[in-house]
């Protein structure tokens, strides 16, 4: 009885990360989890509760039928759900936390252990995202990250849950004082208007072309699709055209870098463009490069499986793709750009970095029509927003058939284009240069959760 009602939980929390009218399920998600989570038990129910969780999440890899059998595509999503139900189990079977704060403190941790990989990486599913949505909720993420908007839902769940075992009502006073403070401090902070010193016009292209039909368009059928797109955004007025991810699927050389630095070159807005660079040194990556000076940057999270095969090497294999080696920051006359390309946008250390060295503006490069119509499409645009409020950056999303968007600094999406369809959103963005403490501190509650544990431990 128990094992269901934690994948009750995981199934309830996945529902809340579907869409934007779900999102604030997530206060009440963890419950039955809690409810039922007896010390002894907890590990192994956090870990059902986990498979069910990433399992329902990814079964949008089923609409990858053209590349991999279902068969196969079974076992990924089997293998993820178990390695995300380990590394959520491995903390409760190391700390056996009893109470109140030990739980939220260990399942913060949980929550924070997929992205410790390293190449293997994968932070989808955290807890704190799925509040995007509700700009009101999600402002403390500026101070401590999406993590400290996870430990804030599981105080509230825990709370909750402790309220509905015993019926004591002090519990619940205090879970609804802390959803209701977070929101006025939200509020308040909404309130506060964004500075507007520094503006500029910027245009993210969405070239309507899917996974499949980019590679199976001719490069002249391609160079002219975005150069109509690119033609709409300078009479619109943009002055920075952000294109998506591999808008053209080839290495950036020879007649295609011809003919785009000739557009460029006879036009006054600058164009930042997706394509395959290979670098004096003989090294391909997946990159952004601005056509007017040639700063770059390099895709420094690659998708595992889909653009490297991890242990390649001891195979006697070679990947195609090479990692970044250091974020790179794009240079414009007007802005310093803070790139990331597609699944680089779920990683905040990435736009940490960025932000740090000087990054006034945030673009998110990316192709997901690999989604299709599934809640990953949503799901992946909200790591974006995630990030905005984060570094306290505009961040403009350029993606192959949506979701393009531009997002203020505060989480607020100032407007978007149809997903699927071919067109330009043209927006004015305002250049921010203030460091916030998430910026400066990084994921200073892991810190924090992992000292109080330990210290816990140690005075046992």
């Amino acid at each position: 009885m128990h094992s269901l009602v934690s994948i009750v939980s995981g199934i309830l929390t996945a529902a809340a990360f579907s869409g934007e009218k779900c999102s604030v399920f997530v206060f009440v998600s963890l419950v039955p989890l809690f409810v039922v989570g007896k010390r002894r038990q907890m590990a192994k129910n956090v870990a059902l509760f986990a498979f069910s969780y990433y399992v329902i999440l990814m079964l949008w890899l089923y609409r990858l039928t053209a590349m991999a059998s279902p068969i196969w595509l079974t076992v990924g999503i089997v293998v993820i759900g178990l390695s995300m139900a380990f590394l959520y189990w491995l903390p409760f079977h190391v700390f056996k936390p009893k109470g109140i704060l030990e739980i939220i403190a260990v399942f913060t941790l949980a929550d924070m252990m997929p992205s410790f990989l390293g190449p293997l990486s994968f932070p989808w599913g955290r807890l704190g995202v799925i509040l995007t949505p509700n700009p009101e909720l999600i402002q403390i993420a500026s101070m401590a990250g999406a993590v400290g908007v996870t430990a804030m839902i599981v105080a509230v769940n825990v709370l909750l849950a402790k309220a509905v075992r015993g019926w004591q009502p002090k519990y619940l006073l205090i879970a609804v004082f802390i959803v209701c403070g977070n929101y006025i401090y939200g509020s308040m902070v909404l309130k506060n208007p964004i500075e507007q010193r520094n503006a500029l016009r910027v245009s993210a292209i969405q070239g309507g072309i899917g996974s499949m039909g980019k590679w199976q368009a001719t490069t002249d059928e391609t160079l002219e699709r975005y150069f109509s797109l690119c033609e709409e955004a300078l009479v619109q007025g943009g002055e920075l055209l952000i294109l998506p991810e591999t808008a053209f699927p080839m290495t950036l050389k020879g007649e295609v870098l011809d003919r785009l630095l000739e557009f460029s070159s006879a036009n006054q807005g600058e164009m930042i463009v997706g394509g395959f660079f290979r670098e004096e040194d003989g090294r391909l990556y997946n990159s952004l490069v601005n056509l007017r000076n040639g700063t770059r940057y390099h895709k420094q999270k690659l998708v595992p499986y889909g653009e490297f095969a991890p242990f390649a090497r001891f195979f006697g294999h070679t990947n195609n793709l090479s990692f970044g080696e250091e974020i790179l920051l794009i240079q414009t006359e007007v802005a310093t750009v803070g790139a990331m390309i597609c699944y680089d946008s779920i990683f905040s250390p990435i736009m940490r970095q960025s932000v740090k060295d000087g990054a006034s503006l945030l673009v998110v490069s990316s192709n997901d029509s690999w989604f299709e119509h599934t809640p990953a499409l949503y799901q992946h645009h909200a790591h974006g927003i995630m990030r905005a409020v984060e570094s306290h950056r505009y961040l403009v999303r350029s993606a192959n058939t949506g979701i393009t968007s531009v997002i203020d600094p505060y989480g607020r999406v100032v407007d978007t284009y149809p997903p699927y369809s071919s067109g330009v959103l043209t927006a004015d963005v305002y250049l921010q240069e203030n460091i916030t403490p998430y910026v400066k501190f990084g994921d200073w509650v892991v810190y924090l959760a992992l000292g109080y544990l330990l210290f816990r431990r140690l005075h046992a």
